[in-house]
């Protein structure tokens, strides 16, 4: 089974998540607002951030999307695993809260208030034709955690679910054999009322019917404030920025270190980082020592991703790559890339991610030692570097919830495009 997409929001902002190089930025899509799409510091699941997302009925949407520019084309299953919870209030309508879309069905996670006899659920839907519900009734403040699996390989497509480790009745649809297209965390619907907050994201494909991987978690890893960043190469072709229209000042490892430390970057008129300002044939870099996790005697590291806040100092074609090394063992992880647009203003930066090896990555003795190095441009013209670096790991947390399974009637209900 293939890990495609982790994510705690451990990055603190999403500002500019959609830009970037295609395959690399952190997003694929974003539907709503500044103030409909943010990340909360307020009782994250996990770690330090969760993602916040407020729909109003009245046409404002709130979703993130990932398509197959995160999840590869031609895969014909999804497994989605992610935590939610209703901080203030639950819906005063039914609504989704989350769907996966195949090129010929478009199967939604929905909140219902009422229906059928049951009250505040958790439902499945194909196309809001047929519901199936929750064993558990769901309330305010209170995290769950859903896994559910879309198979499209054949007629019918099935989703097999579960929340909170309590197994739902498996949804299907008669619909013809298709491939996985995206999925949205939230609702872009914009003819909702509802505050969701969301953490602990994962995403998985394979070919292999692999209904569960177990609870996961996100645990953000980020720059050590106590580490030495090197240069391999020369250091006159690396330089530090700062400022709303930064200025360049020579190298200098403890300020480079200082300036990628901050979480979430810096996105306002104190804006700082190191570029890279000459190519040095492609091979110089930058390398920058993470802090680690202390994996628990039950847990399990099953993979990660890099996040990194970047910057470019004017618009133009230029490259940067980045890489993981774990003492003995350098991965390439986000290969250079031309025209990645990653600008440089203060309020829509682009980002550049890409996942880890998870062998590189799975014992303790390799995550201790996780850096990454940044560079290896072969065209620096313009300058081209980081604001911050992160790297998302996703632990599979070692407990699980099990329980009865039960069968619930469909209902039928018009349709929420």
């Amino acid at each position: 089974m293939a890990l495609r997409l982790v994510t705690g929001f451990e990055q603190g902002s999403v500002a500019g998540i959609t830009n970037g190089a295609l395959t690399r930025k952190y997003a694929d899509q974003v539907f709503g607002t500044a103030v409909s799409v943010s990340v909360t510091t307020s009782s994250p699941r996990t770690g330090a951030y969760a993602l916040h997302l407020v729909g109003v009925s009245t046409g404002t949407a709130a979703a993130v999307n990932w398509g197959t520019d995160t999840l590869a084309t031609a895969q014909t299953r999804l497994l989605l695993t992610f935590a939610f919870k209703f901080p203030s209030s639950l819906p005063p309508a039914d609504t989704p809260i989350s769907v996966m879309h195949s090129f010929a069905s478009d199967p939604g996670i929905w909140f219902i208030t009422s229906r059928d006899g049951r009250t505040n659920v958790i439902a499945v839907s194909f196309d809001d034709a047929n519901f199936f519900y929750s064993v558990q009734s769901v309330t305010t403040g209170v995290w769950y955690y859903l896994e559910a699996h879309l198979d499209v390989s054949a007629n019918p497509h099935v989703v097999t679910w579960r929340l909170d480790g309590l197994e739902a009745q498996q949804a299907t649809a008669a619909v013809a054999a298709s491939t996985i297209a995206e999925f949205d965390i939230g609702y872009r619907g914009g003819t909702r009322d509802y505050t969701v907050d969301y953490d602990d994201v994962t995403a998985w494909t394979d070919t292999a019917n692999i209904p569960y991987i177990g609870r996961h978690k996100v645990q953000g890893v980020f720059v050590d404030g106590a580490g030495t960043v090197t240069v391999t190469g020369s250091t006159a072709n690396f330089s530090t920025f700062a400022g709303a229209t930064p200025t360049l000042t020579a190298w200098n490892a403890t300020t480079a270190r200082n300036n990628i430390d901050e979480v979430p970057p810096n996105l306002t008129t104190a804006q700082d980082g190191f570029t890279q300002t000459t190519v040095g044939v492609g091979t110089q870099y930058v390398e920058i020592p993470m802090t680690t996790y202390t994996i628990g005697t039950s847990e399990k590291v099953t993979g990660a991703r890099l996040v990194v806040c970047g910057w470019q100092q004017t618009t133009g074609s230029c490259d940067i790559g980045v890489r993981s090394w774990n003492g003995t063992t350098e991965t390439i992880v986000a290969p250079v890339t031309a025209n990645i647009a990653l600008g440089n203003n203060t309020t829509t930066p682009g980002w550049i991610c890409g996942m880890l090896t998870t062998a590189d990555i799975n014992t303790q003795t390799k995550l201790d030692a996780l850096a990454f190095r940044v560079g290896f441009s072969t065209d620096a013209t313009p300058d081209i570097g980081v604001q911050n670096i992160i790297a998302e790991v996703a632990i599979a947390e070692g407990t699980r919830r099990t329980g009865p399974t039960r069968s619930w009637q469909p209902i039928n209900r018009a349709s929420y495009y």
